[in-house]
């Protein structure tokens, strides 16, 4: 998540605008999003539901819509912010 973070702040200081935006999310940002969902997709199979981990992957595997929904090639846009 801080990968998504730093991005974010390098388009915020860059004073980039939407298209500028989008282009890099999709470059960037889509990859981490992917591999991170492979990740939890497998962690929640072997992690104790109770567990510390276990609550913390249910919970993002329970809201994966909307965070996926950051990215242009899931929403279409790149208005939104990871904030």
């Amino acid at each position: 998540m801080q990968v998504l973070y730093a991005l974010e702040q390098q388009m915020r200081e860059g004073g980039m605008d939407w298209e500028e935006r989008t282009l890099l999310r999709q470059e960037k940002a889509v990859p981490v999003l992917e591999e991170l969902g492979r990740w939890l997709d497998k962690e929640i199979m072997v992690t104790a539901p109770s567990s510390p981990l276990g609550k913390a992957v249910a919970y993002s595997k329970a809201r994966w819509a909307g965070l996926s929904a950051y990215t242009p090639a899931k929403s279409g846009a790149g208005y939104a912010r990871t904030d």
